[in-house]
């Protein structure tokens, strides 16, 4: 729209979507600097500071305004919506998409109702991974298992020095901050060198793609992301309405390693691309590049000027960390990079639900915490400083993970030899997972049901990524994490040898 916009003309569906101060979900509020919105909605109202260049996209592209010209044009808008809202009407025009009555206001201004449209569907389909895996929940032998042998509270608890120890027993149950409590804000910092406690944002794992996602991205963003992936990496980008572009995973002919092309990687890197989400060392293949390629990827995010957000959850889980552990986004891109990380894997704390977002961007740091407002708001008291008990004893946690993956590593190599005719393996760079393939010519989806139905042994097929290599190769996830991985494996072969 041009800088001649007239009061009484009405605004179309694109219009509305690219100005955010008019744009309201029960999930947040996206507006303009010194801008509120009120919702008639119990709960339903937040103040937010947008990046500048969110700010300035709208300005230039809509407006045409200058920032002081800003609260006259947001009263034109709102009046002409209200017009356009009565004459419809009016004239009996029905609309089955849902609507917000929300009133605008500047500091300075009067309340100016207007009705409009949701632009965020949050539209979200059937988290494949987790409803197969719940199928077979009730089975004792999970070899697909993403996370590491869980520790015991006990366990954690003795490690605990003399100081953590009395707050644990004087501990009281309220909440703790938003952001995370600072002394564990404090912990997490120390491991992406260069940022501060105030660069970190406490939450769920999961619930920080969630977050960061709401916090980035607006309808008709482009986004790039390594293919397969965790669902929520993927699904939330497009629930925001987001255009996903696939940087998909490929494997070698002769030897079956999976791969990322770098070419591809740049092919799809277009100017319009937001934000580049990955996740290494990857889930499922256990896929980690070189420091090189690394570099190399960094680069590709920052030629376009794009976000990275890179889920971190496997990291510190490698073989050889002198030579292979990366450097984190929000350390290698400090621009733009926001690390993902938690206990989750590479701690053996999934139960604690402790994780974290980082970035020094602080604009989206306020939005990210504005959007956790509107799921947990803070986290478990007790999780927060269990988790600065984990994380200032890193070493032996981590190490004791990584010690079970190398001797599951070891007897998945021996047992994958005995198979040479039914299974192809190679094995992962890095993390508690890789993509083994079965070469019998039968669907994997039959193999891992009858492993299921006649030893017990759950298996979790490529299918769930809809990933065509993946899947037309007869892939299937191996967790590498967990002490029952032998007997599990033991249980597969007996299986095996029965069916011959």
């Amino acid at each position: 729209m041009q800088a001649g916009f007239q009061q009484q003309q009405p605004l179309s569906e694109k219009e509305w979507q690219l100005l955010p101060v008019l744009m309201a979900g029960r999930l947040m509020q996206s507006t303009l600097i010194g801008t509120y919105t009120i919702s008639r909605e119990p709960s339903n109202a937040a103040y937010v500071m947008p990046d500048e260049r969110e700010r300035w996209r709208c300005l230039n592209l809509l407006l045409g305004c200058p920032p002081h010209e800003m609260a006259a044009k947001l009263r034109a808008a709102a009046e002409a919506s209200m017009q356009q809202a009565a004459g419809s009407a009016a004239a009996g025009d029905g609309d089955d998409t849902q609507s917000d009555d929300v009133m605008v206001q500047q500091q300075q201004g009067p309340l100016v109702p207007t009705k409009m449209r949701r632009s965020l569907p949050f539209k979200l389909p059937p988290f494949k991974l987790e409803l197969y895996l719940a199928r077979y929940e009730h089975l004792p032998l999970q070899l697909s298992r993403s996370s590491c042998q869980p520790v015991g509270l006990q366990a954690l608890l003795a490690m605990a020095d003399g100081d953590l120890q009395q707050q644990w027993q004087q501990l009281t149950l309220g909440y703790p901050p938003n952001v995370g409590s600072l002394r564990l804000r404090q912990e997490v910092a120390l491991l992406y060198p260069g940022t501060r406690p105030d660069h970190v944002l406490c939450c769920v794992p999961n619930e920080g793609i969630f977050v960061a996602m709401a916090a980035l991205l607006s309808p008709g963003d482009v986004v790039v992301a390594m293919h397969p992936a965790y669902q929520s990496l993927l699904e939330v980008a497009r629930s925001m309405g987001a255009t996903v572009k696939l940087w998909s995973m490929e494997f070698e002919k002769a030897t079956g390693q999976p791969f990322f092309s770098l070419a591809a990687l740049r092919k799809l890197m277009t100017a319009d691309v937001k934000c580049l989400l990955i996740n290494l060392p990857h889930n499922p293949s256990g896929w980690l590049p070189s420091r090189q390629q690394w570099g190399d990827i960094v680069d590709c995010a920052r030629q376009v000027n794009a976000w990275l957000f890179s889920d971190e959850l496997y990291r510190l889980l490698e073989q050889q960390p002198e030579q292979q552990r990366l450097q984190p986004a929000v350390c290698a891109y400090p621009a733009r990079g926001i690390s993902l990380g938690g206990l989750s894997k590479a701690f053996g704390l999934q139960g604690l639900r402790s994780g974290w977002l980082v970035c020094q961007d602080t604009a989206f740091l306020q939005q990210a915490e504005c959007v956790k407002s509107y799921i947990t708001t803070t986290g478990p008291i007790m999780s927060e400083l269990l988790a600065v008990v984990a994380l200032r004893n890193q070493q032996q946690l981590v190490g004791r993970c990584v010690g079970v993956i190398r001797d599951n590593l070891a007897a998945a190599a021996h047992f994958f030899d005995r198979w040479p005719r039914v299974f192809q393996w190679t094995p992962p760079t890095a993390g508690s997972l890789c993509l083994p393939r079965l070469v019998t010519g039968e669907p994997i989806d039959a193999f891992c049901a009858r492993a299921a139905a006649g030893c017990g042994v759950v298996l979790l097929p490529g299918t769930v990524y809809d990933h065509a290599a993946a899947a037309a190769g007869q892939h299937f996830r191996l967790g590498l994490g967990r002490t029952n991985f032998e007997e599990a494996l033991h249980a597969l072969e007996q299986w095996l040898q029965s069916q011959q």
